[in-house]
């Protein structure tokens, strides 16, 4: 299964936008495996946003 996400930036200090899409292609039986990932890939993301 191939997802393609486009997401907006927050303005720059110049008031610009930067577009950007993440494109992922799932390989078979691979659910578990993005699971077993997701908690330690959401705590480094709140990490960083408490930075």
């Amino acid at each position: 299964m191939l997802a393609i996400q486009i997401l907006k930036s927050q303005p720059s200090s110049f008031g610009l936008f930067m577009y950007y899409a993440i494109m992922g292609q799932d390989v078979k039986n691979s659910l578990n495996k993005r699971k077993s990932a997701r908690t330690a890939h959401l705590d480094r993301l709140n990490e960083l946003v408490k930075q």
